[in-house]
């Protein structure tokens, strides 16, 4: 595999942890 495309692998895997974190952020501040 070529590092570009194990870049956009984890890039693909990373974003939706960030997105799950910042949910999960905004939830604490609501409550």
């Amino acid at each position: 595999m070529r590092p570009r495309e194990m870049r956009s692998r984890a890039d693909r895997l990373h974003l939706p942890l960030r997105a799950g974190v910042q949910a999960q952020r905004a939830a604490d501040q609501l409550h």
